[in-house]
């Protein structure tokens, strides 16, 4: 048998306490930071890492406080956080837009250098390249707390890491046409059929339990599997699971079966879980008293899961 080591926190009652939100480093999004970092950006009691070490964008799927961040493709597989702190596991198309006016935008994509014809969104905390070697000139829509504070047309864009920028180029700045000073406009993301918005979302799965029940391991191709995977989970006493898993070797199929048959073997009933990554370096950290304690990399990460303490 192979060598299995698991890190894992526990927290009662923790909808009653914390919320779960995804976070970035402070310098921008696409940096990275050590585990600490991404702890004290929220001011969390603990968080584990979502994406592998030195990785600028780690998953396919990121939206955070209702604004989407990353959306690669368009068919999505992942965890979707609401207000009230419950989490559900989701597949379906991802659809931006901004709202503005009782109409909807389309957004061609986020936070990407823009190409020529098309309407790019840049939310704040974006750091990287906004133009390059775009002819003609850009329509730009500047937006803070939901209200717009600067429209403008020109050959360049200036960036902004601190709002939400709208940058249209060629035919698409007809989009952008009817946008005016003081208007409300807010980016937005749907996901699915019905539509279902989130307040944070992510890419994650495959689910491992569901209400209880132990999933169906599915036949791998892959005949070797990342050593590191990190899990959400939630028991039958209301209570949270942070954990980070290991095991030496195997192929995806393998681990999978002995990351499932762990979770059955814990000493509380699982009631749902998920897996949040698969990396070879994770990192769980919790904030202490007095220290902040770390199990496992220190990394640097550019994503984290964050326990964050309610407001009193």
């Amino acid at each position: 048998s192979e060598t299995v080591h698991a890190d894992w926190l526990y927290v009662e009652a923790w909808r009653d306490r914390y919320r779960l939100s995804p976070a970035f480093p402070l310098p921008g999004f696409e940096t990275v930071a050590s585990i600490e970092g991404l702890l004290g950006s929220l001011n969390a009691v603990a968080a584990v890492n979502l994406g592998c070490s030195r990785t600028p964008i780690p998953v396919d799927l990121l939206i955070i406080g209702g604004t989407p961040y990353v959306v690669n493709g368009r068919m999505h597989d992942g965890l979707g956080l609401d207000l009230f702190g419950w989490w559900t596991y989701f597949s379906g198309d991802a659809s931006i837009y901004a709202k503005h006016g009782g109409e909807q935008i389309a957004i061609d994509d986020v936070d990407r250098p823009i190409l020529y014809g098309e309407v790019v969104a840049y939310p704040p905390g974006y750091v990287g390249t906004i133009a390059r070697g775009v002819p003609g000139s850009f329509l730009v829509a500047k937006v803070r707390n939901d209200r717009v504070v600067s429209v403008y047309e020109g050959p360049f864009v200036s960036s902004d890491p601190t709002a939400t920028l709208l940058v249209a180029s060629g035919e698409a700045k007809a989009r952008l046409s009817l946008i005016r000073l003081g208007d409300s406009l807010s980016l937005e993301c749907s996901i699915g059929a019905e539509g279902a918005c989130f307040s944070h979302a992510f890419s994650a799965g495959p689910v491992l339990v569901d209400s209880g029940i132990p999933a169906v391991v599915p036949d791998s191709s892959s005949s070797d599997s990342p050593n590191g995977w990190t899990v959400l989970a939630t028991d039958w006493h209301g209570a949270l699971i942070l954990l980070s898993f290991a095991r030496e070797r195997g192929s995806e199929e393998e681990v999978l079966a002995e990351l499932i048959r762990f979770l059955m073997l814990m000493p509380v009933p699982i009631r749902d879980a998920i897996v949040l990554g698969r990396c070879g370096e994770n990192a769980l950290v919790v904030r202490g008293r007095s220290s902040i304690y770390r199990l496992g990399f220190a990394g640097p990460y550019a994503l984290a899961l964050c326990l964050v303490p309610l407001t009193p």
